[in-house]
C-alpha cells in the first residue's frame, strides 16, 4: 500500500494523509508532503482538511434523523420548509433533493459563480442565487448532481431542527461520535492544525483560490481529519447514527441509479462498495467503504484535483484482493496512426448507453453518453489506457473489421457493440 501511495507522490505530486482500516485494525496510516509549503510544515496525521462534498453524507444523515423524530417526511415538498419556493418547485421533494433527481440548477455551475465565491452569504441569500433559474429537468425524471439541492437541505435542517445547520450536526452527530476534530470551516476562526490548500499548475504549486466557506454550506462546508472520518464511518455503518431502516434508505439508490442519499453505491470487481469524493478549492478528499470486510479507505489531500480519488480507489481494490495496475505503471506503445481511425465510431452498450470514439491530437478519446473522458494512450495495437484515471479500452475484430469495444472503468468491464 505504501508503494501505491508513493507512486502517486512521485508521479502526481500527492500531498496529504491516507488511512486504511479493516474493522478496528489499522492497515495503513501515513502522512505525505507538506501542510504549508511556505513554512515547509510537514503533514501530520491529525491535520484538518476541508472535505468538500463529503459533507453531503452528514447532511443526508441529519435529514434522516429528523425523519426519525417525525419532524420531516421524505416526500414533503420543499415548499413546506421554504415558502418562497417558485411554482416550478412544486414537485421538488426532500427525497429528490437527497438523490439529485429534483432538477435543481447547480449554483457552482452558474456563470457568475467564480466572481462571487469570495463573498459571504447567508443560507437564504445563497438559495436566492438559484431560486429563479429554470429547473434542469422535470423533478423525478432524471438524475443530475447538484450542490443547490444540498443547500436547500441545510435550510430544511435549520427550520425543522430549530437551530443553525452547524449546531445541529455538532449536537446530533459530531459530539455523540466524539468527532472533536471536525467542524464547519470559517476563515476568521482559529482552527488548530488547519491545512493550507494548493493547486498544481504546469507542474508547480500555487495557493488555491479563496472561497468564503459560507458558500459551500450544507453541500461542502466542513473540515475534518482522517481519524474523525474513520469514527464517522464506523459509527454510520455500525448503526450508531441511524436506525437500521433509516441506514438502509440512506444507502439504497433508486432503480438504475448509483447515488443514494449523500453516498453512492457501486459494485467493483464483484464487491459492493459505498463511496463519495469531495473537491473544493485547494483540496480533494475521498472515502470508500466495503461492507463485506468492513474496510474503510480515507484519503485527504491539500492539492485540488482527483488524485485522492485515484489513490483511494487503488488502495480499496488492492485491499480487496484485486490485481491493481496503476496508470503510471502502464507503458505506452508506438502504433500506426492509421489504426486510430479504424477504431473511431459509435458503439452501444447493453443498457443503451452510447459510446463514441474520436481521434483528437493523435489520441483516441472516449465519450460515454455526455461524459467526455481524458485522452487514451496505446498499450498495444488493440489496448488503450488513461494516464489520469482507472480507464482502459480494448477493441475487438470480427472478420477483420472492428466489431466491439470493452471499456473497463474502475475494474468493471462493459462491452459496447459497434453500429
Amino acid at each position: 500500500m505504501q508503494q501505491v501511495v508513493q507512486g502517486y507522490v512521485h508521479e502526481n505530486h500527492f500531498m496529504g494523509v491516507v488511512l486504511v482500516a479493516e474493522g478496528d485494525r489499522i492497515l495503513l496510516q501515513q502522512a505525505y508532503g507538506e501542510a504549508d509549503l511556505e513554512w515547509h510544515t510537514p503533514h501530520t496525521l491529525d491535520g484538518r482538511f476541508r472535505i468538500g462534498s463529503l459533507t453531503k453524507q452528514f447532511t443526508a444523515a441529519s435529514i434522516l434523523l429528523l425523519v426519525q423524530q417525525g419532524k420531516v417526511h421524505l416526500d414533503d415538498p420543499i415548499r413546506t420548509y421554504y415558502p418562497d419556493a417558485p411554482a416550478a418547485w412544486d414537485q421538488v421533494t426532500i427525497r429528490r433533493l437527497l438523490n439529485h433527481t429534483a432538477g435543481m440548477p447547480n449554483f457552482t455551475s452558474l456563470p457568475d459563480y467564480a466572481s462571487t465565491q469570495r463573498l459571504p452569504v447567508t443560507p437564504q441569500q445563497l438559495i436566492v442565487r438559484f431560486r429563479d433559474k429554470p429547473l434542469d429537468f422535470a423533478p423525478g425524471t432524471k438524475m443530475k448532481y447538484s450542490n443547490s439541492g444540498y443547500a436547500l437541505l441545510g435550510w430544511v435542517i435549520e427550520k425543522a431542527g430549530g437551530m443553525p445547520y452547524r449546531e445541529f450536526l455538532q449536537k446530533n452527530i459530531f459530539a455523540p461520535l466524539n468527532m472533536t476534530e471536525t467542524g464547519y470551516d470559517d476563515a476568521a476562526t482559529i482552527v488548530p492544525k488547519r491545512v493550507h490548500g494548493y493547486a498544481l499548475q504546469d507542474g508547480k504549486f500555487r495557493n488555491a483560490d479563496f472561497i468564503d466557506m459560507s458558500i459551500p454550506y450544507a453541500a461542502g462546508g466542513f473540515y475534518s481529519t482522517a481519524d474523525d472520518l474513520l469514527k464517522w464511518e464506523r459509527g454510520l455503518y455500525g448503526g450508531k447514527v441511524l436506525l437500521q431502516e433509516s441506514l438502509h434508505i440512506m444507502l439504497t439508490p433508486e432503480a438504475k441509479q448509483t447515488y443514494a442519499f449523500g453516498i453512492s453505491e457501486h459494485t467493483v470487481a464483484g464487491h459492493k462498495r459505498y463511496d463519495h469524493d469531495g473537491g473544493i478549492d485547494g483540496f480533494n478528499a475521498d472515502m470508500i467503504h466495503y461492507p463485506e470486510k468492513q474496510l474503510s479507505v480515507i484519503v485527504l489531500s491539500n492539492v485540488e484535483g482527483i488524485i485522492a480519488d485515484r489513490i483511494a480507489d487503488a488502495l480499496g481494490r488492492f485491499a480487496m484482493g484485486e490485481n491493481v495496475i496503476l496508470p503510471f505503471e502502464r507503458k505506452e506503445a508506438s502504433i500506426a496512426p492509421s489504426l486510430l481511425n479504424e477504431y473511431a465510431g459509435a458503439y452501444t452498450e447493453a443498457d443503451g448507453t452510447q459510446d463514441v470514439i474520436t481521434v483528437e491530437d493523435g489520441h483516441l478519446v472516449l465519450t460515454s453518453g455526455t461524459r467526455k473522458r481524458p485522452p487514451l494512450f496505446a498499450e498495444s495495437e488493440t489496448r488503450f489506457f488513461s494516464r489520469t484515471m482507472d480507464l482502459q479500452a480494448e477493441f475487438h475484430r470480427d472478420a477483420g473489421k472492428v466489431s466491439s469495444l470493452t471499456i473497463t472503468l474502475g475494474g468493471n468491464p462493459t462491452i459496447a457493440i459497434r453500429h
